[in-house]
């Protein structure tokens, strides 16, 4: 329900992302990218060679942001350095702010990350989106909630394959099917708390008065 409850505020934060390119940039579309400091083994710099040709595929910015920076979680040094290779546009989005996280899944192309929290997310705003982990609790919501033609984990060199089933003028893979995801979980939520809400009152109603 963040969209329902809080999209005036993310449409803001988004107009305010967006101010951060170059004033005239013609061209502000970009890719949220977000990792732990921990997942990327294979070297930064292999890392952002990687970045490099998903922007140029694309035509997108590649937009580090963090879902939290807690020990072991996101760190934006480990995301500079990353960036200090590329040669691709690119920012790091300095940002621990809530909305202005999720502002910055709401306003991309796309999201490409290791923390569920950020798949959950880009599927509330239909986003394309890669997940670069395959832990229980990932594979179990993803098999679960998410679309079953969005149902794919990836590594950091499968995903600009993958992005070009999701992205483009005519892709093979849209976000229809998403989209009746999320209102079919919308639609089971509000029930659920409609019988939550239900019993509350009856145990409520119960209860001996207090004179």
């Amino acid at each position: 329900m963040v969209k329902e409850l809080y999209g005036d505020i993310i449409s803001n934060t988004v107009d305010e992302i967006n101010s951060i390119f170059p004033e005239g940039a013609e061209n502000k579309k970009y890719i949220a990218v977000q990792f732990k400091s921990n997942y990327e083994k294979t070297g930064y710099e292999n890392f952002a060679k990687e970045l490099d040709e998903i922007a140029r595929n694309t035509g997108c910015t590649i937009v580090f942001f963090a879902a939290g920076t807690a020990p072991t979680h996101d760190s934006f040094d480990i995301y500079k350095q990353v960036a200090s290779y590329m040669t691709e546009p690119n920012f790091v989005y300095k940002s621990e702010r809530v909305f202005n996280v999720v502002a910055t899944i709401a306003g991309s192309e796309a999201v490409l990350g290791t923390s569920l929290h950020v798949r959950i997310m880009a599927l509330i705003f239909h986003k394309p989106r890669v997940t670069w982990y395959t832990a229980k609790k990932h594979s179990n919501f993803i098999n679960t909630w998410d679309a079953p033609d969005m149902r794919t984990c990836g590594t950091v060199p499968t995903t600009l394959a993958l992005l070009n089933k999701y992205m483009g003028p005519t892709p093979e893979v849209t976000q229809e099917q998403t989209k009746e995801y999320y209102e079919l979980i919308v639609k089971n939520y509000m029930e659920s708390v409609a019988v939550w809400a239900n019993l509350l009152n009856e145990s409520n109603q119960r209860l001996p008065s207090d004179h």
